[in-house]
């Protein structure tokens, strides 16, 4: 389950980068940036209330 949360958090530091150095040019990067912080947040919860449940 850790793992998961790990692959998670580095797929998530590996956007954020990228993010970075393309939203100065491109807003659609932006817009695409909120919506996949607002994924990896409810994957990130529901993770955790499985592991809470288990």
């Amino acid at each position: 389950m850790l793992k998961i949360f790990l692959d998670i958090f580095f797929e998530y530091l590996i956007y954020d980068g990228y993010s970075c150095l393309y939203s100065k040019r491109y807003f659609p990067a932006q817009v695409f940036h909120i919506f996949w912080k607002r994924r990896l947040t409810s994957q990130i919860s529901s993770v955790l209330l499985l592991q809470t449940q288990s």
